[in-house]
């Protein structure tokens, strides 16, 4: 297989080897494709529970949607992903 590269891009890869954060260009890669993986399957379930609660017909309050952004905004700060 071969890959093309923005220069942009290649700037990004061949920087992050120089500056020791990963050992070569094939490791920022493999560990790009990792994270591209990881996301689409995140993506996946997450479609899939949207799908789910479009098909649940019980109905939920203005006040349990509250706690419930609420709490989940908690979670991720307390992760530190900042929402």
């Amino acid at each position: 297989m071969e890959i093309t590269l923005s220069e942009p891009q290649e700037y990004f890869v061949k920087q992050a080897v120089r500056e020791g954060r990963y050992s070569s260009e094939t490791e920022v890669v493999n560990l790009g494709l990792r994270m591209l993986e990881e996301h689409d399957r995140k993506l996946a379930a997450l479609r899939a529970k949207i799908q789910n609660s479009l098909q649940d017909p019980r109905e939920v309050s203005d006040e349990e949607m509250d706690a419930a952004l609420e709490s989940k905004t908690q979670e991720l700060l307390a992760k530190g992903i900042p929402w």
